[in-house]
């Protein structure tokens, strides 16, 4: 294992966010293994630099994780050296692989410091010895991903790549991602690619083969609402209220659950701004009293009429934090008090979801 002189473990965080890949990380990080084969590992045992262009980011990132070294600046102003670690994860923008960004793929100039990235880890001399990376659907088949993977195989990494789906680790949210894990097996090798034979392309899978596939949960355990973790002296109804206005334009486009529902869609950066394709809204109601609402709505005669039949919905907004646990994180998880609601949601629609981060780590370092 990569260690600094005081025998840390050294992980460099990548377009590190409000910390997905590092709480991914605390939920294994004790059972990494040791050289001399234990599994005792204290979270004091790992030093970790995480990098983010963002300040809103890095300042939830130090919130989270107080004392860490979080910098807030371009990847490509680290120097060659801090990329000599045991573990790299990173979560480079998606833009440049989404329909909404255009999809301009390595064109874009929101690429250009993950291309950077990979002519780094082409010249390094010492590279690190694990990587974990996640992207949208799409990069999958984009030519950013075709030059990643070449770079991967000549450097020596023994490669797996993922379609995973938080559904299918119980978690009642929908989110589709890309996801891939690299060992360093044969360092500086030129003939890796013919050591590992041709390239196979990726296939959708998940992780259920290794026991990891659980029973779907619903979105009562999730929501603030009379959980210990919540501030009894908020109103989120009040609080995170949809706006009538909005719900009169907007009904019949948004995806509502309620607290029996066990599924959610995709929460997106675009969250509390746009209300269609940006993520689902809660109704406090069961599926069955909405659904009696929806047909006074449609048969309302008056203005007045919609309104009641709207307002009786009570409809709102998933808080950030709520988003979050959706996404995984833990109960502790926070954004610092001063923060907008609209800058959470955004920060939170930019992350990943924890638990797969943490499965696929498991996956990757069992053999380590």
């Amino acid at each position: 294992m990569m260690r600094t002189a005081d025998q840390r473990i050294r992980i460099l965080e990548l377009y590190a966010g409000i910390g997905g890949m590092r709480f991914g990380l605390e939920g294994y990080v004790s059972r990494i293994q040791q050289d001399d084969g234990s599994t005792r590992r204290s979270p004091a045992a790992i030093s970790v630099t995480a990098v983010d262009i963002s300040p809103h980011a890095k300042e939830v990132y130090d919130y989270n994780f107080p004392g860490e070294h979080s910098k807030n600046v371009d990847v490509r102003a680290l120097r060659d050296e801090e990329f000599d670690v045991w573990l790299l994860t990173m979560s480079p923008p998606c833009q440049p692989f989404t329909r909404n960004g255009n999809g301009r793929d390595v064109l874009d100039f929101r690429c250009e410091s993950f291309l950077h990235i990979l002519e780094r880890l082409e010249r390094l001399d010492r590279v690190p010895q694990h990587i974990v990376m996640e992207n949208v659907q799409g990069f999958e088949t984009s030519d950013a991903h075709s030059r990643f993977i070449a770079v991967m195989r000549k450097r020596g990494y023994m490669l797996t790549e993922y379609l995973l789906n938080p559904v299918d680790f119980g978690y009642p949210n929908s989110r589709l991602r890309y996801y891939l894990t690299g060992k360093l097996v044969i360092p500086g090798h030129a003939a890796a690619p013919e050591y590992f034979g041709p390239y196979q392309p990726l296939m959708e899978r998940t992780l259920r083969s290794t026991g990891n596939s659980s029973p779907r949960k619903t979105l009562q355990e999730y929501l603030l609402d009379g959980q210990p973790w919540g501030n009894p002296e908020v109103n989120l109804q009040a609080s995170f209220a949809v706006p009538i206005e909005t719900c009169e334009k907007y009904l019949m486009v948004m995806d509502v659950k309620h607290p029996e529902s066990d599924t959610t869609n995709c929460f997106t950066s675009n969250y509390g701004r746009y209300l269609k394709g940006a993520g689902s809204v809660f109704c406090p109601l069961s599926e069955q009293e909405f659904e009696v609402l929806c047909r006074k709505y449609v048969a309302a005669d008056t203005t007045e009429e919609r309104r009641t039949c709207v307002a009786a919905m009570k409809l709102r907004y998933f808080t950030p934090v709520e988003v979050a646990l959706l996404m995984g994180f833990p109960n502790s998880f926070r954004f610092p008090a001063h923060m907008t609601n609209k800058v959470c949601w955004r920060l939170v629609g930019n992350s990943l979801n924890v638990k797969i981060i943490s499965v696929l780590l498991k996956e990757l370092l069992i053999l380590s």
